[in-house]
């Protein structure tokens, strides 16, 4: 039995990268021979097992030749398509060598077309290691788009190589990988843009700078995924919905919450004070069900992400008047003495009536109000 070493492990060993997973290559040895050593079968069409000691991946060639060079011919990627064997030795028939110390992204063969999902593999890794997208590898990519093979791609799969490429240093390069090719287009409407058309490519307007300025504040995963998906939201010629875009690249349902809950009241934060307290209220309330501290702190970031990368006004909102809204409206929802004599739903009326007249505290400083939220 001959053990190589493959893949993704090889690669960032090279490149001196922290290796995460290893992943191994079994010639010369059976199905039937490897779960006699204990190993245990995933998926039997996948020919993939795992170590009985150590859980790491065992795969069998997964071409009909059998042999380490039709395994690595059929990877997506030259810098993927290396191996090392039990001795140290290198194994690189595809050149993924050199194309690591030109910093280049390019597919190995006509394989590369048998899973769509490498088109996002391959931006994600462009946002990892910075690497450039060879042109013909861009333009593969683009007839897998124009061609309409990304519906092929599991809505969950697509959002971890998106979450991944978000995550990783250089995100603005993978969105812009994505936009070249016409997939992000894809995922906001449902077809290639322009640029996957014309075989060429296309400027992604303000969304990278969006990208670059969450990424240069620490924003969260939902804070920096929802700014790239506002900003493509209210400037695309063609009609795009959030619940089109999470058919086909589905989030966890945390960060689908949060994206439609900014579309809905982050303009609200735009101009605070003249918002009326009964949508103030509102925005309050409904970010509170989200159950996660720190909601509206988070929806004023995604506005001044926005405002910041068009060159715009920032929100008049702060993080202390937000806090005081919170604050404000929680104290007026404690059960007083003169609800006890009241129905049910008077006293939920009540409440209501105190928060309103809480915001308007915060809204309008020094207007006197009454109970019942009305001027006077």
């Amino acid at each position: 039995m001959q053990v190589y070493l493959v893949g993704g492990a090889v690669r960032d060993q090279l490149l001196e990268r922290p290796v995460v997973d290893r992943d191994w290559l079994v010639l010369g040895c059976s199905r039937d021979e490897l779960l006699a050593k204990g190993f245990r079968e995933v998926g039997r069409s996948f020919n993939v097992f795992l170590h009985p000691e150590t859980h790491e991946e065992y795969s069998l060639p997964r071409t009909e030749e059998r042999s380490l060079v039709g395994d690595l011919g059929a990877r997506d990627l030259t810098i993927n398509a290396m191996a090392v064997d039990e001795t140290g030795t290198l194994h690189d028939p595809h050149g993924g060598m050199a194309d690591l110390r030109a910093g280049l992204l390019r597919h190995v063969g006509a394989a590369f077309s048998d899973d769509p999902a490498r088109v996002y593999r391959v931006a994600r890794l462009a946002a990892e290691l910075g690497f450039k997208i060879a042109p013909a590898t861009a333009e593969l990519m683009s007839e897998l788009t124009v061609s309409g093979r990304l519906r092929d791609v599991h809505p969950e799969r697509c959002w971890n190589e998106f979450r991944r490429l978000l995550e990783s240093p250089l995100p603005d390069v993978g969105l812009r990988g994505l936009h070249a090719c016409g997939a992000f287009h894809f995922l906001l409407v449902g077809e290639a843009g322009e640029a996957a058309a014309e075989g060429g490519s296309v400027e992604p307007g303000e969304q990278p700078s969006v990208s670059a300025l969450a990424k240069r504040r620490g924003a969260s995963l939902a804070v920096h995924a929802c700014a790239i998906l506002r900003s493509q939201r209210f400037g695309a010629k063609e009609p795009v919905t959030l619940e089109a875009f999470f058919e086909r690249c589905r989030a966890p349902q945390e960060v689908q919450r949060f994206v439609e809950c900014s579309a809905r009241f982050g303009p609200l934060l735009k101009d605070i004070f003249e918002v009326e307290p009964s949508d103030a209220l509102e925005m309050i309330l409904v970010a509170r069900r989200r159950g996660r501290p720190g909601v509206l702190r988070d929806l004023l970031a995604v506005e001044e992400i926005l405002a910041d990368a068009q060159g715009a006004s920032r929100p008049v909102a702060t993080p202390s008047v937000l806090d005081a809204l919170v604050e404000g409206t929680r104290s007026a929802a404690v059960f007083r003495s003169e609800d006890e004599h009241l129905p049910g739903a008077a006293v939920g009326e009540r409440i209501r009536e105190r928060q309103i007249a809480a915001v308007r505290r915060v809204l309008v400083p020094g207007e006197a109000d009454n109970e019942g939220g009305e001027k006077r």
